[in-house]
């Protein structure tokens, strides 16, 4: 298969579709504002949250790889062309709001994002992967033997439980089946092709969390953000980043929950208790409905990418539920 053609499939698997879904998802919540970070963002989510439903049902009744990928070529095409016939009339509007974004932005911005570009582009070509990282071994093995976590990515062992306790989050299988219609290599697809969009969904996160943090003030976001990229920059030069590893190997399940999902949790926590304490929430029973769906998406896709994750999800929003509470509670103490 020609790389034109290999690149064609992975922009379609990993760029397309989830954009398609996050527009779609944008025309559902009645968004005026349809901002790419937040279309990218919850297009993921979304993208995410299906196959995790999926490839659960699929393991449960116990298929091949051959036959959970052949299933997901359909499903994803049948979630885009869902998604496309949705938000189709939308897309000439996010694709105008986004260009005047970006006229707008500052130097500060430009400078940032040019740097945020030029270390993504040295880590992919040039930084060597965690010690710790077995996808692309996951990977070949899932692929050659045609089976779904039942043997070993390091001796071909097969596992003495029919389904191992990765299975519970099965990220790999998402990056096989979509490794397989590309046609690449496993190590050429996690190495060189994942990064993008995940960087991608890094960079989106963070902005995201530094308008809620900074108030849209761009000097501070930018400071925000250049701070974070030297933070994650550490694992340029490291042997063992593991879960903290963004620009060494990202695509791993720790990597993806530790450092985009959860901040994102992070991020709409703090937007909910704002909601609960500034809003008469018997008046906005759309907007809570609206918020819940937000919450399940997340959910679903930390469940994707490790089997606790879930759980981090419902601990920071009970976490933020306790806190506006007892901040009502206090307000209500002051009266008497």
């Amino acid at each position: 298969m020609s790389h034109v053609i290999q690149l064609i499939w992975s922009f379609y698997f990993l760029i397309l579709i989830p954009v398609m879904c996050g527009i779609a998802w944008s025309k559902l919540q009645k968004r005026k504002q349809k901002s790419l970070s937040y279309i990218y963002i919850y297009g993921y989510l979304l993208y995410f949250s299906v196959f995790y439903l999926y490839a659960r049902i699929m393991l449960r009744i116990g298929v091949s790889f051959g036959a959970l990928a052949k299933g997901w070529f359909v499903t994803g095409s049948i979630l885009f062309l869902i998604a496309f016939f949705f938000g189709f009339h939308d897309i000439p509007g996010v694709i105008k709001e986004n260009f005047a974004y970006v006229k707008k932005c500052g130097k500060e911005t430009i400078i940032v994002t040019i740097l945020f570009i030029a270390i993504s582009v040295f880590s992919i070509i040039f930084v060597v992967p965690s010690e710790e990282d077995a996808t692309p071994e996951t990977l070949m093995v899932t692929m050659a033997t045609d089976t779904v976590y039942l043997h070993d990515p390091y001796t071909d062992i097969v596992y003495e439980e029919p389904i191992s306790e990765q299975a519970k989050a099965p990220i790999e299988m998402f990056y096989a089946s979509i490794c397989k219609y590309t046609g690449m290599t496993p190590v050429k697809f996690v190495h060189a092709v994942l990064p993008v969009p995940f960087l991608a969904l890094f960079y989106f996160v963070y902005h995201k969390l530094a308008e809620r943090l900074f108030q849209k003030n761009e000097k501070e976001m930018e400071l925000f953000f250049l701070f974070v990229i030297f933070c994650y920059s550490g694992s340029i030069y490291a042997k063992r980043m593991g879960a903290f590893g963004v620009f060494q190997n990202i695509w791993m399940p720790q990597a993806l929950l530790l450092n985009v999902v959860m901040p994102f949790v992070f991020y709409e926590c703090v937007n909910f208790m704002n909601f609960l304490m500034t809003e008469d929430v018997g008046k906005q029973k759309k907007s809570i409905k609206r918020y819940i769906l937000k919450f399940v998406l997340l959910f679903l896709s930390a469940s994707l990418l490790h089997e606790s994750g879930g759980f981090f999800v419902i601990f920071l929003l009970t976490i933020s539920l306790l806190t506006v509470l007892i901040r009502r509670l206090y307000k209500k103490c002051q009266k008497y």
